[in-house]
């Protein structure tokens, strides 16, 4: 949690802007467990919402800063950040959705969960532990039995190896404690940070098992090994480079199933012929991440690659494109029975990018960076009321 001790805004005039505004701050700390909402996640029910959102059709702005999310009327606004590497920067990496979380995974910080807190407003909260995760970076995004959890990796391209490897290497959300909680990952038993080990990429394969990649650092330096297994709990077994990387090529679209076809096929209509894209979903269905291609490359003639972020979910499935276009499918793919919408996030200024989104509640949470090659520059994210209670009013 945030370390922070600053006077609230009580005053009359400073609770009438808030009101206006839709925010309503509050600083972390430890407290009874308070009545829990219809929804609220488990992993965070004794601690207080660091800030609590009622959002508009008027974005609000957060960028992420030293300590935790700070509000701003632009991304423009954000404070002077020098680029760094994405390994080294602050930002969103990855997001992880469930039924009544959306858990973002904050680089060199820890974890933002939101989650509903009643029908108009979400409550995040801030898990983190800047003290320990501001020298390693996050691999990945996973679930565990039930629970949200994040992989860290120490980065060895951008820096000269000098810290220890991560160790605990793996955390989770707990309704028990402020801070990221470690975990031990049966996958990775044969795998000990003590004998050199570090965990980069952990991701699930097209097949349906686990796939990751270890490398043997401090010890011998460079051996790369390749591991998959059918369950996080059991220790992986060895697989080669080949299938680890054909188990991490993405499906073609026309396989998705149920509105993920017509979302994604919509996707690629906005990319148009010239581009290619690996789109990127997250669903409260899943349990981790999966991937599919849009375009193909094996046309002739150079073509632009362009990132597309998916979130699917039974009710309704949405894709935007960095550039914030969008388009919304809800309803049932039998019989043709769904209504397709689009839509557009906020115009962002030159040089930034949307990175990611989900739905949360009765809110649309959309990461953004200023991105200079491959570095990051200020980062933070976007809340805006979900576009579809708009878009498929009857």
């Amino acid at each position: 949690m945030m370390d922070k001790q600053k006077v609230l805004f009580f005053a009359v005039a400073g609770a009438v802007l808030l009101a206006i505004i839709g925010i309503f701050i509050s600083y972390p700390r430890l407290s009874p467990a308070p009545p829990e909402p219809d929804g609220i996640s488990a992993s965070s029910a004794v601690l207080i919402p660091e800030i609590f959102i009622v959002s508009g059709e008027v974005p609000l702005w957060f960028e992420l800063a030293p300590g935790g999310p700070r509000r701003i009327d632009s991304p423009e606004n954000a404070a002077l950040v020098d680029f760094s590497p994405w390994p080294l920067s602050r930002h969103i990496t990855s997001m992880d959705a469930a039924e009544n979380r959306l858990v973002m995974a904050s680089n060199r910080s820890g974890f933002l969960v939101s989650v509903p807190w009643s029908e108009d407003r979400i409550a995040l909260f801030r898990i983190a532990d800047e003290n320990y995760w501001s020298d390693y970076t996050v691999a990945s995004v996973f679930s565990l039995r039930g629970r949200s959890c994040i992989l860290l990796y120490r980065d060895d391209f951008f820096t000269e190896p000098g810290q220890k490897l991560p160790d605990p290497r793996a955390f989770y959300l707990s309704r028990e404690s402020p801070a990221p909680v470690a975990v031990d990952i049966g996958a990775f038993a044969d795998q000990p940070p003590d004998e050199g080990w570090d965990i980069e990429s952990l991701q699930r394969g097209n097949d349906g098992f686990w796939y990751y990649r270890a490398v043997q650092k401090d010890k011998a330096q460079g051996i790369r090994s390749y591991y998959r297994t059918a369950d996080l709990e059991t220790p992986g077994e060895a697989c080669s480079s080949a299938a680890f990387i054909n188990a991490q090529t993405p499906l073609h679209w026309q396989d998705a199933p149920g509105l993920l076809r017509p979302v994604l096929e919509a996707a690629a209509e906005m990319l148009g012929s010239g581009a290619v894209s690996v789109a990127e979903i997250i669903s409260p269905d899943w349990d981790g991440t999966q991937y599919f291609i849009l375009g193909t490359s094996a046309n002739t003639g150079e073509q632009e690659f362009i990132q597309t972020y998916v979130y699917h979910s039974a009710g309704g499935s949405l894709a935007i494109l960095p550039d914030g276009r969008g388009r919304y499918i809800r309803g049932d793919t039998s019989g043709g029975g769904y209504r397709s919408a689009a839509f557009s996030l906020p115009l962002l200024p030159d040089n930034y990018v949307y990175t990611g989104f989900a739905l949360s509640g009765p809110s649309l949470i959309a990461a953004w960076e200023e991105q200079q090659g491959l570095s990051v520059g200020a980062a933070g994210f976007m809340v805006i009321n979900d576009p579809g209670e708009k878009l498929f009013a009857e």
